[in-house]
């Protein structure tokens, strides 16, 4: 048994250190609870706490993907002592300890190694970070050692996704081994503390509070197959993903019932514009500038002189708000409007952005099954010209759904991608026939590869027609799309001190603010609305 304080490895049992004489703790490898030295099971949870030795944790750096390790590498230094506030996840294998007395060794080992890869591909595709494998599962982080403005978010994202492929890979192992093999998932939202960060990315952290327990007791209540959340972790996703509440849980260590959540799937609503919208947004205030600057490039645009303008700013500083309010002037003009939103997580996402545009100007909604995304399809390019219905079979692939045409079907790589082009190229040319378009991409920073290059062979085809393509980004961050002549940019500065005052009052309903609350708030602020808001 390892002391915490000096690392000097003492025998099974033992329960103080002997090389510095420190108290010794034993923690349950599946669960996180404390134990008895001398204990052989685990009083919380009821499995073996030796599993630990059994199957040691592999190290870090041979599963954590290239681009995940570099960046945690990178940034080591600067975040060790941190306090972040992280997500943890937790998940196992229900009936884990029947399914190993039915099978070879060799059989359990591949069976669990099917698990826990899929495991982690769902907390890697998130960004998060596997800390610890424990028994059969997983404990995660979001949030630590890579900060996301997000990480509850992704963390929900990653049990859902990890819930999916597990459910299907119980399925296999169902109809090929006749055995069940079902899932749990439990996140907590709070604080921690980030210590050493190892050339091998082994990270040291300090849980404050009840920050990793009551993830690993959300676990061990959740039902096979669902993913429970505590309430820290609910009211930060709340606005992001459709949850059910499953009441209070007694649960061990905790005099209070805990109130918990079921995840239940991602709403619609995708940014946080969109979620303050669906509760009432603010007065909008300034930026008159800045409008005059897009109602003029519009205007360009609409006869027949295609623009491109980069929109960048400072995260919270209002470029969406500023295009929403755009949006709203460009549709009373009879301008049409589509637009496409990447993630923070969506880089490895091929054509995220791109879907959206398609499913924003077919009306398509998330749950919509594919009979109706094909009608939809269907209705919408009825009346475009005979080239452009070609393009549409290679649409339909975008959106995961039936071609329609075995040609398109048999394409190789290179022909599907160049049938995407074309269909996002006809889009544009037949929405903006006879009115006028606007095609808005946000947050491309956060772009794929795939719609990056997909964006390329639109800004050249919108130069000859009345297509308004405006592409929002922070600062320092631009796709690769080279220089054109019809190329514009608008840089969004903070708010000056009248401005943002009068945002601060129209948040809190009030005509005038104190001096003192005004001054804080600006102070505080500096110019940026989201500042303040956090």
């Amino acid at each position: 048994m390892e002391c915490e304080r000096c690392g000097h490895e003492n025998r099974a049992g033992a329960a103080f250190c002997e090389q510095c004489g420190a108290a010794l703790k034993l923690t349950c490898p599946h669960c996180g609870a404390d134990a008895r030295t001398e204990a052989k099971f685990c009083d919380s949870c009821g499995k073996p706490l030796e599993a630990e030795k059994v199957a040691a944790s592999p190290d870090p750096l041979s599963y954590t993907p290239a681009h995940l390790a570099d960046r945690i590498l990178e940034g080591r230094e600067a975040i060790q002592g941190e306090r972040r506030t992280v997500t943890v996840l937790f998940t196992d294998a229900a009936g884990f300890t029947p399914i190993s007395e039915r099978l070879d060794e060799e059989e359990v080992y591949r069976l669990m190694q099917g698990c826990l890869q899929r495991m982690m591909d769902a907390v890697h595709h998130f960004e998060g970070t596997v800390v610890q494998f424990r028994g059969d599962g997983v404990m995660a982080l979001f949030g630590a050692p890579i900060a996301h403005e997000d990480s509850a978010g992704r963390a929900v994202a990653a049990g859902l996704e990890m819930q999916r492929t597990l459910g299907q890979y119980g399925d296999e192992l169902k109809k090929r081994l006749q055995i069940d093999c079902r899932f749990r998932v439990g996140l907590n939202t709070g604080p921690v503390v980030v210590g050493s960060i190892s050339e091998k990315l082994e990270m040291d952290f300090t849980a404050l509070g009840d920050t990793v327990n009551l993830a690993a007791r959300m676990e061990q209540s959740a039902e096979l197959g669902t993913v429970y959340l505590t309430a820290n972790t609910y009211r930060a996703v709340a606005d992001y993903f459709d949850c059910e509440s499953v009441g209070d849980l007694q649960v061990k260590g905790k005099r209070d019932a805990v109130a918990a959540y079921r995840a239940v799937g991602a709403k619609e609503v995708r940014t946080r514009l969109e979620a303050a919208a669906a509760r009432g947004l603010s007065p909008f205030v300034g930026r008159d500038q800045e409008m005059a600057t897009l109602e003029g490039y519009l205007k360009r645009a609409s006869d027949g002189r295609g623009q491109v303008v980069f929109v960048a700013g400072e995260a919270g500083i209002g470029k969406s708000r500023l295009l929403l309010e755009f949006r709203r002037r460009a549709e009373t003009m009879g301008v049409a409007w589509i637009e496409g939103q990447c993630v923070s997580y969506g880089r490895n996402i091929p054509y995220l952005p791109m879907v959206d545009l398609l499913k924003d100007a077919f009306g398509i909604e998330e749950q919509d099954a594919e009979e109706r995304i094909i009608a939809r399809l269907d209705e919408q390019t009825a009346s475009w010209n005979r080239d452009a219905q070609g393009t549409v079979p290679f649409l339909r692939l975008l959106l995961n759904v039936d071609a329609g045409d075995d040609a398109a079907k048999r394409t190789d790589a290179m022909g599907r991608r160049a049938g995407i082009y074309a269909g996002l190229r006809a889009l544009v040319a037949e929405e903006s026939a006879g009115q006028g378009l606007v095609v808005l991409v946000e947050d491309v920073h956060w772009i794929d590869q795939e719609s990056e290059a997909a964006l390329g062979t639109l800004v050249d085809f919108v130069a000859s027609l009345p297509v308004l393509l405006v592409l929002s980004h922070r600062p320092g961050v631009t796709p690769g799309l080279g220089e054109r002549s019809y190329y514009s940019r608008l840089v969004l500065d903070d708010l000056p001190p009248d401005e943002s005052a009068s945002v601060a009052a129209g948040v809190l309903g009030s005509d005038s603010l104190p001096n003192d609350v005004r001054d804080l708030i600006l102070n505080k602020a500096e110019g940026n609305p989201f500042t303040w808001k956090k």
